[in-house]
C-alpha cells in the first residue's frame, strides 16, 4: 500500500511541475515576441525548440497563425496540415494519460484543443489557399469545416465569419450549390442578415432560386443602397484580425475547508460589435462585412465541454479523497502529506490557443476595373484601426484577397507579405 502511495505522490509532485510551468517555456516566450510585433523571431523560437508532447498542438496552431500574419502563407498552411495530422492521432484516447489526470490534473493530458479552436484551424488554411492562389486547397478545408458545423451546429453557428469563408472558398472553385447551401444556413443563422443577404442575392438568381431570392431583397430593402461601381467591376475581399482573444482562467468551486473543484474558463465580459467603414477613390461606399468575436465561441465551446469536466471532476475528486483517507491509515504524517498534494494539484487546464485575435473579419468590396486607393477603418471598442491600399489592381468578374492583423500581434517591421491572389477561374457576377 505505501509503494501505491508513494506512485500516487509521484504523480502529484510530476503535476505540481507541470502546473508551475503552465504553457511551455518555449511557447511563452514565442507569443511574447509576436505581441511585440516580431512574428518571424516568435517563429524562430519555434522553429528552434522542441516542446512536451503535451503542448505540441499548441506549438503548430501558433506556428501556423504567426506565420500567416508573417505573410508565410506557405509555411503557416504546413503548420496547419501537421496540426491537423497530428489531431487525428490524438483522436485514438491514451489510457494512461487518463488515468494520470484522474488522480492529478488535465495538466498531465496532452492538449487537445477546443472545438472552436478546431474550426479556426481550417479558417485560416482556407485564408491561406485563398492567399496562396489555390482555390482547390480552401474548398477542401472549406469541406473540413461543414463537417464541424453538420456536428456541432448548436456551438459554432455563432461563428458567422468562418460559414461565409465556407461559401466563398466553395464558391472560388465553381461549387455554386454547395456555397448557396451555406449561405443560405447563414441567412438563416445571422437573423436573416443584410449583409449576408447582399452577398447571398446574386447566386440566388443565379440557381433560380426565386424565392430564396426574394428573402434577400426583402433583407436588403432598408439597409443597403444601389451605389455600387458601374461597368466591369471585381471584388476586394479583406480578411482582418483585431485584437487578441482573451485566454481561459481558473474557476473554482469550494466543497469543503480541504476539497475543492478547479475548471477553466471563458470570463463573461462586455464586447463590443465590429463596425466598418470603406472609402475607395475618395468616395464612401456600403462594404459587405461579417464579423465575429472569438470568445463568444469560445465560451460556448468551453461550456458544451463542460458536462465531460464535471463528470471528470467528480470522479477526480472521488479519487483524491479515497486517496487521502487511505494514506491517513498508513499514518499522520502520510495522510497530511497527501492532503496537501491533492489540494495543491488541484488546478484548472487554462491552455488554449492564445494567438487568436479577439475579432475575425470578412470584408467584401466591389470595385471598378483598373487601379483604385481604398482607406477601411475597422472601429473595435475604443480602438480604430485603419488600412490604407494604394493601388489596389483589380479585374472584372474576379477576386483579389488581402489578409491583416490589426492591433494586438501587428508586426511593427515591414514583413515579408505575399502579394495578393487574384482567383482566375472563380467568375464574380455583377451585383443582382
Amino acid at each position: 500500500m505505501a509503494l501505491k502511495l508513494r506512485h500516487c505522490a509521484a504523480l502529484l509532485c510530476a503535476a505540481l511541475s507541470l502546473q508551475s510551468c503552465a504553457t511551455t517555456q518555449v511557447i511563452s516566450d514565442a507569443r511574447h515576441q509576436f505581441y511585440e510585433g516580431n512574428p518571424n523571431a516568435a517563429i524562430e523560437i519555434l522553429n528552434s525548440e522542441s516542446v512536451s508532447s503535451r503542448d505540441e498542438l499548441l506549438l503548430l496552431l501558433d506556428k501556423g497563425l504567426i506565420a500567416h500574419t508573417a505573410g508565410n502563407y506557405r509555411e503557416s498552411s504546413l503548420a496547419f496540415l501537421r496540426a491537423s495530422s497530428l489531431l487525428e492521432q490524438l483522436n485514438i484516447v491514451s489510457v494512461s494519460q487518463q488515468s494520470k489526470s484522474l488522480v492529478s490534473n488535465d495538466w498531465a493530458s496532452t492538449y487537445k484543443g477546443e472545438l472552436s479552436e478546431l474550426l479556426w484551424l481550417h479558417s485560416f488554411q482556407m485564408i491561406n489557399f485563398l492567399m496562396l492562389g489555390e482555390p482547390e486547397g480552401a474548398a477542401v478545408e472549406a469541406r473540413q469545416a461543414i463537417k464541424l458545423y453538420n456536428e456541432y451546429n448548436d456551438v459554432l453557428k455563432f461563428d458567422h465569419f468562418t460559414r461565409a469563408l465556407i461559401a466563398l472558398s466553395l464558391e472560388s472553385v465553381g461549387d455554386y450549390d454547395g456555397a448557396f447551401i451555406e449561405y443560405k444556413k447563414l441567412f438563416d443563422d445571422s437573423n436573416e442578415s443584410p449583409a449576408v443577404a447582399s452577398i447571398a442575392l446574386t447566386l440566388a438568381k443565379r440557381l433560380g432560386r426565386e424565392n430564396d431570392a426574394n428573402r434577400f431583397q426583402k433583407a436588403l430593402a432598408t439597409h443597403y443602397s444601389n451605389d455600387t461601381p458601374t461597368g466591369q467591376t471585381g471584388e476586394l475581399v479583406l480578411f482582418a484580425q483585431t485584437g487578441a482573444i482573451q485566454p481561459k482562467e481558473a474557476g473554482n468551486l469550494f466543497i469543503s475547508d480541504d476539497m475543492f473543484a478547479s475548471f477553466p474558463i471563458y470570463p463573461d465580459y462586455f464586447t463590443p460589435n465590429v463596425h466598418v467603414d470603406v472609402t475607395a477613390n475618395n468616395a464612401t461606399i456600403e462594404p459587405v462585412a461579417i464579423n465575429v468575436q472569438l470568445v463568444d465561441v469560445s465560451r460556448r465551446a468551453l461550456a458544451d465541454r463542460g458536462k465531460r469536466i464535471a463528470a471528470k471532476q467528480v470522479l477526480r475528486l472521488a479519487a483524491k479523497k479515497a486517496l487521502v483517507d487511505i494514506a491517513g491509515k498508513e499514518g499522520e504524517a502520510w495522510g497530511a502529506l497527501m492532503g496537501a498534494l491533492m489540494v495543491a494539484s488541484e488546478q484548472a487546464d487554462t491552455r488554449s490557443w492564445e494567438t487568436l485575435p479577439a475579432h475575425f473579419s470578412m470584408i467584401r468590396i466591389r470595385l471598378p476595373e483598373g487601379i483604385n486607393d481604398v482607406r477601411v477603418q475597422i472601429h473595435d471598442a475604443n480602438q480604430t484601426h485603419d488600412i490604407v491600399l494604394h493601388n489596389v489592381s483589380i479585374q472584372a468578374r474576379q477576386r483579389t484577397y488581402r489578409s491583416f492583423r490589426l492591433g494586438a500581434g501587428t508586426p511593427t517591421a515591414e514583413s515579408p507579405i505575399q502579394p495578393a491572389a487574384a482567383v482566375k477561374d472563380a467568375v464574380v457576377d455583377e451585383p443582382a
